[in-house]
């Protein structure tokens, strides 16, 4: 339960800073391709840098939350999927 909660107030979150930059917009997804208004591209960056930071400390602080480890491959559905698409 704390976890979908949690889930949903990022959710939240994120999509509120995202319409704060007007990163929907597609007038300013097109100046950000054109590289005229950095606004969206720094807005990911900084998103990025900021979950890294997070990740990391979660690690330091409580590594058995985290499930890090790589996971098997299963390479029936990986060729199955590179059929199908």
């Amino acid at each position: 339960m704390l976890v979908s909660l949690l889930s949903v107030l990022i959710g939240v979150g994120m999509g509120f800073f995202i319409q704060r930059v007007r990163a929907s917009s597609p007038a300013m997804i097109a100046k950000n391709l054109r590289l005229e208004n950095l606004s969206v591209i720094k807005f990911m960056a900084l998103t990025m840098a900021v979950g890294m930071i997070v990740v990391y400390a979660i690690s330091l602080i409580a590594p058995q939350i985290l499930h890090l480890d790589v996971k098997p491959t299963y390479v029936v559905g990986v060729l199955l999927g590179g059929l199908v698409f």
